[in-house]
Parts: C-alpha cells; structure tokens; sequence
C-alpha cells in the first residue's frame, strides 16, 4: 500500500470516529426528563424520594438528559401546597414548562391481584403504572409493569429503576 492509499485510509478513519459518536448522541432526546412521585400505599414519602433518585440515576447512565434532585426540591420547598405524589395533568404540563423539561414520568405502584399488604414483600406482584408524558406532542402514555417483591426495598428499586428506564428509551 502506497503512502497515499494509507493517508486516504486514516483520514476515512478519523472522519468516521468524529462523526460516529455525534450520530449515536443524536438518537437520544436533548430535553431533560423530569422524574415525579409513585402515588401508593405502600411507600411513604421517604421512600418515594428514594425510588425517584434510583430512576434518575439510571437514566442518566443510560445518558438521558435529567431535571436534578435539587431543582425539584426547590420547586415543592417553596410551594407547600403541591405534593410531589399527587399532581394533575396540567399541574404536570405547567411543571415541564417551568423547569424546561422535555418529558415527564411517574407513576402508582398498587400490589397485584389480592396479595393487598401495606409495604412492598418478597414473594408478592406489584403493578407499577408510570406515566410518560411527551411536552413536544403535549400527550400522555402509560406503561403497565408488573414485578415481584424483593427483600429490601433498594433491590426492588433497583429493579424497578432498570425496567422504568428501559420502557422510557423504547419510548423517546
């Protein structure tokens, strides 16, 4: 190979290494998600803050754009009146726009069947409805999970966290 051909080789190389990673960015949404409440019986509000901090950081090491923990906070600190757990749609509209947030998740989390409890058991079905809202088509979908009962509940979150991201990416 003569020194031309090999120049023409490393130029086509190097183009395709600078174009390749701006390709595979470009199939992720640039808009930030905002992660909301799991309205249920069976967390309380400690709990439910730590399920939404599990959902973010899946997301943002499956390299999605996040609404962090600090502007939410900020956001209900200084509105007493509105629960994290319990907002209407349009409350949640208003919230994206507010915190420039292209999409929306949260959901109830509700125990399968009969099994009833008042907290998460190994051994039981839990129905986990997340909610997706889309600020660009301003519309809303649902995505029905069902899982089993873990231990502890930082194995189950982090269960539920995995799922809830994966079903998100085949959504965006």
């Amino acid at each position: 190979m003569d020194l031309m051909k090999k120049c023409a080789l490393a130029a086509a190389a190097m183009l395709l290494m600078a174009i390749l990673p701006g390709q595979l960015a470009w199939t992720k949404p640039t808009e930030r998600i905002l992660v909301l409440g799991f309205d249920s019986r069976l967390i309380n509000n400690i709990q439910d803050r730590l399920l939404r901090e599990t959902i973010m950081k899946e997301l943002r090491v499956a390299g999605y754009p996040i609404v962090t923990v600090m502007e939410i906070e900020s956001i209900f600190h200084n509105s007493p009146g509105r629960q994290i757990r319990k907002l209407t749609r349009e409350e949640i509209r208003g919230l994206c726009r507010e915190m420039k947030a292209g999409y929306a998740c949260w959901g109830v989390i509700i125990p399968e069947g009969k099994s009833g409890g008042e907290t998460i058991r190994a051994g039981s079905g839990y129905v986990c409805t997340v909610t997706l809202y889309h600020g660009k088509n301003n519309n809303f979908e649902e995505i029905r999970l069902t899982m089993g009962g873990e231990d502890n509940l930082y194995r189950f979150y982090g269960i539920l966290s995995k799922m809830i991201t994966a079903e998100i990416g085949k959504r965006l």
